[in-house]
């Protein structure tokens, strides 16, 4: 049965896990960003590819009226029919209206015609950290400290990860966080892009997604999982950047989730202290909900300036 869900359906019907999780949903759309339905797609001129991907490419655009630069991300429609991507593509799109973080890549519009889907993005042209990752080889910690920052702010001398505090008040976990899907803007400042695994949870889920060195245990045993999983890609993160190398890293893909299922990560000898803990921290198989960092977990951020991060200015004291 299709159910038709309108202005006057109030999720009812549903058990209490599926009420709560549709309510919030209403109230995430409720907040949702107005989209620009003044530019058409005939008055964009492509100037440059910024990338190629499973389902289409993205484009450097020009709005030869307005002489504004955008990012064109177009989705092929027969790709995405043959590999049964319909609600991935139409998801990507309902929770980027719902999001309105400087930490997180903006929609603009959407057009679609005969061969394609188009999403239009604010530009963010100074490519992914995977790339300079992989140019540097190996970060040291204040430069992972930097960029771990950027998607964050600092509240009361506790540290909360801005971009995921965003996502989770709107019951939105991504469960997708990796150097390919941080774009870094022109002050040098990272966004979050490709939302296409996001997903409104309000308990939990069980859908098995996500990059293999990055999946959290509760993902690969199937037991569900919610707003955590992200916590410990935040926390695989933090260790590629230092170490060059994620944790728990093996040559086949049944030998990594084993590592991870049996938490064989080892720490290499220039990682201090602090940083350690940290993700270990981060890293945590059952997590009590709402935890927080501790107080010495956090020294790895003691020069960090929340405020200074957010309004996009220097913030190392």
């Amino acid at each position: 049965m299709t159910r038709k869900i309108d202005t006057e359906y109030d999720g009812s019907d549903l058990d209490k896990a599926q009420r709560a999780s549709f309510l919030h949903w209403c109230a995430a759309k409720q907040e949702s960003v107005n989209l620009d339905s003044s530019i058409e797609l005939k008055y964009l001129q492509k100037r440059k590819i910024l990338g190629t991907g499973s389902f289409g490419q993205v484009h450097l655009v020009k709005h030869t009226t307005s002489n504004e630069y955008y990012a064109l991300k177009m989705v092929y429609k027969a790709t995405v029919v043959q590999l049964a991507q319909q609600d991935h593509i139409l998801n990507e799109k309902t929770v980027l209206t719902c999001l309105n973080s400087p930490f997180i890549i903006r929609l603009i519009s959407t057009f679609q015609d005969t061969d394609s889907v188009y999403f239009l993005l604010e530009p963010v042209i100074g490519g992914e950290l995977f790339v300079i990752l992989r140019r540097c080889k190996r970060f040291n910690e204040k430069s992972a400290q930097f960029y771990s920052a950027c998607v964050g702010k600092k509240i009361n001398k506790m540290f909360f990860f801005e971009a995921f505090e965003h996502m989770h008040s709107k019951s939105i976990v991504y469960r997708d966080l990796k150097p390919e899907n941080l774009l870094i803007d022109q002050k040098g400042y990272l966004k979050i892009t490709d939302l296409g695994f996001a997903k409104f949870v309000y308990d939990k889920t069980y859908t098995l997604c996500g990059t293999p060195d990055y999946l959290a245990p509760e993902l690969i045993s199937g037991k569900g999982h919610d707003r955590a999983v992200d916590w410990w890609t935040l926390g695989i993160l933090i260790y590629e950047m230092i170490a060059s190398f994620p944790p728990f890293y093996a040559k086949t893909r049944i030998q990594t989730y084993d590592h991870i299922i049996k938490d064989r990560c080892v720490f290499p000898a220039h990682f201090t202290t602090s940083v350690c803990s940290l993700i270990r921290k981060l890293l945590h198989k059952n997590p009590p909900k709402g935890w927080v960092l501790s107080k010495e977990q956090q020294t790895m951020f003691d020069n960090i300036d929340g405020l200074k991060i957010l309004i996009g200015k220097n913030f190392v004291n």
